[in-house]
């Protein structure tokens, strides 16, 4: 038979988590990051706004009640990070930046999906649910975290 809403909605938060990692771990590695940075960004992309989300609906943070979730972006980002040269040169994806949008498509459609569903199981409004939508879908931290110092302003 086919998988009960519960596994579909479950299967969906575990990409949005693992892509949204991958996305991470690109964006740093572009930024010639560490493995300890990398798997640092990798988490922080991949659970903030899910997490902001769940402090908005007064819930507990889904990957504090579901610590498997903080398992797969950490050991996701890991594997991203070591297999990232093998990925690379033995696949289509040449090209870092295609692999990033894809990774980060991924995730964020995922992480929409599974936001708003959440966001209207809590409340029953279909404007919270939009609203834990978009948030989930969006890395608040990161662009603080690349956030490049402005060079001289020729006026």
């Amino acid at each position: 038979g086919l998988p009960s809403e519960e596994a579909v909605v479950d299967g969906v938060l575990y990409a949005g988590t693992l892509m949204s990692a991958i996305s991470g771990v690109i964006s740093a590695g572009t930024k010639q990051m560490d493995m300890l940075g990398c798997v640092i960004v990798g988490c922080i992309t991949a659970m903030a706004g899910g997490t902001l989300r769940d402090v908005v609906l007064n819930r507990p943070p889904f990957w504090i009640t579901y610590p498997s979730h903080l398992h797969a972006a950490v050991w996701g980002s890991l594997a991203t990070f070591v297999l990232w040269p093998l990925i690379i040169n033995h696949s289509a994806f040449k090209d870092t930046h295609l692999a990033f949008l894809w990774s980060d498509a991924i995730g964020m459609a995922s992480s929409t999906v599974v936001g708003t569903e959440i966001g209207f199981a809590e409340t029953g409004q279909w404007q919270a649910a939009v609203t834990t939508g978009l948030v989930t879908a969006t890395d608040p931290v990161e662009p603080l975290v690349f956030t490049e110092a402005p060079g001289d302003v020729d006026l």
